[in-house]
């Protein structure tokens, strides 16, 4: 008898210290996740920005089929360079 009430308090234990540490880990998780900056880095070194940043201010960049608007915040991050081929392009570079 005595060894069934041991086991059913061990099995307890057990349940109660495995909800336990799934609580902190989500907490933890959320944390984390709130902490993190606008601007993030994605896997690949690739830097995303909310929407609303890009928007705020543009330049134009003229070509000979449309105007382009890139975002000021950039403009002196980049070099922007026109090539006149058989198909028109405009390649962008960071500086």
């Amino acid at each position: 008898m005595s060894d069934v009430k041991n086991n059913k308090k061990k099995k307890m234990l057990l349940v109660i210290g495995c909800v336990l540490a799934l609580i902190i880990a989500v907490v933890i998780c959320i944390v984390i996740a709130s902490g993190r900056d606008k601007d993030e880095v994605a896997p690949g070194g690739v830097v995303t920005v909310p929407y609303e940043d890009v928007i705020e201010e543009d330049f134009e960049i003229e070509t000979p089929y449309t105007t382009l608007r890139y975002p000021s915040k950039w403009k002196n991050e980049v070099e922007i360079k026109h090539v006149d081929a058989d198909n028109y392009t405009v390649e962008f570079y960071r500086t």
